[in-house]
């Protein structure tokens, strides 16, 4: 159970992490030059002028570092599993591990690990070239394509239809059934204990 502190805080740093990452571009202000703050700002370099003569100012606008580590991850060699790696482990030493059995300290390992993992997994497709393909499908039968960076759709028959129910349900049975074996696995474990 988390305290109302907790919550707060997640929110605030989800927001955090958020801005930090997007390119979001604020909240405009709009300064007009009767506005005490125009020459300052103007002077200082702050803020766009547009053709009315008005001072735009974006507070809050994001950092967009999102954008600068995708292009790193999509240019780099070897350097990007050398760092990436070491820097997660050591995270993952260096994080306090709490008194209680709390969930929260699996849960952040785990979103470091997705998170790793999806930069050390785009970084691999990009190095191999495993994506100089020129159509890549997202399901089969699906009806969509990715061709020279764009998202197109394709006219779809009955027999691809029939493929992408047939893919989604093998996906569907196959997961249940591997659900379901762990769950008996389990209860079987537990059932053999107790007896």
């Amino acid at each position: 159970m988390h305290s109302f502190t907790d919550c707060v805080f997640g929110v605030m740093m989800g927001a955090g992490i958020w801005w930090v990452q997007t390119d979001w571009l604020g909240v405009p202000l709009v300064f007009h030059q009767s506005n005490l703050l125009y020459q300052t700002l103007n002077a200082l370099g702050l803020g766009n002028v547009d053709s009315y003569g008005e001072l735009t100012l974006h507070l809050g606008r994001g950092l967009n570092t999102g954008a600068w580590a995708d292009k790193w991850v999509q240019r780099g060699g070897w350097e990007i599993p050398l760092i990436l790696i070491p820097l997660c482990l050591l995270a993952v030493h260096k994080h306090p591990q709490p008194v209680d059995d709390c969930p929260c300290f699996e849960d952040a390992i785990a979103i470091l690990s997705v998170v790793l993992g999806a930069y050390l997994s785009h970084w691999a497709v990009n190095f191999s070239g495993a994506l100089q393909r020129t159509r890549s499908v997202v399901m089969p039968g699906s009806g969509w394509v990715l061709e020279a960076g764009q998202w197109l759709q394709l006219e779809r028959g009955w027999q691809d239809i029939l493929l992408w129910w047939a893919v989604a349900a093998v996906k569907m049975i196959l997961g249940l059934f591997c659900s379901y074996l762990a769950f008996f696995k389990s209860y079987i474990t537990v059932f053999c204990q107790v007896f």
